[in-house]
């Protein structure tokens, strides 16, 4: 990777991102493009949790063949203390399934820093389109509200469309 590369793909992940953002990046030594949406959820009560949770879709090249077979889903500590190795989703009452094998935590070290698992692009849209989204992440209930469903909507659309880096 060039140098301009390196510093280009540095400059696109500032600032960090916040409730909502979508965002793209070209990795051009590995000639592979993410698209992530960064959402930071609430508690069912709407008190701030100290994790946010993150869906990523990565393809090849610049523009993908098809759309993607898997999305990921994350939930990062962040700050929280004592964190389980555990993720969750509920959608309009309904638990949502991640492909096998099913979250799984991540660690740095010894110490773990997300659960991350796998969801099909129809369960992706089925979050699109609930009137309610939440579950469990990290040992915390949380709930996701209109904005933060509507984002995953925008988000969804994005990453199943023809070029899911062009901004709409």
């Amino acid at each position: 990777m060039s140098c301009l590369a390196a510093a280009s793909a540095f400059g696109q992940t500032l600032p960090s991102p916040q409730d909502g953002d979508i965002r793209v990046m070209y990795f051009e030594a590995l000639d592979q493009t993410e698209v992530w949406l960064t959402l930071e959820p609430k508690s069912p009560a709407g008190e701030k949790l100290p994790i946010f949770l993150v869906l990523r879709a990565t393809f090849p090249g610049r523009r993908p063949v098809a759309a993607p077979a898997h999305l990921e889903v994350r939930a990062d500590v962040d700050r929280l203390w004592a964190p389980t190795p555990e993720l969750r989703l509920v959608a309009d009452e309904k638990a949502l399934a991640f492909e096998p094998p099913g979250p799984s935590p991540v660690y740095a070290g010894s110490t773990m820093t997300a659960v991350a698992g796998a969801v099909s692009p129809a369960t992706l849209e089925r979050m699109a389109t609930a009137r309610t989204l939440g579950g469990n992440a990290l040992r915390l209930d949380f709930a996701l509200d209109a904005a933060q469903r509507a984002a995953i909507g925008r988000f969804t659309k994005r990453v199943l469309s023809a070029d899911p880096a062009r901004s709409e």
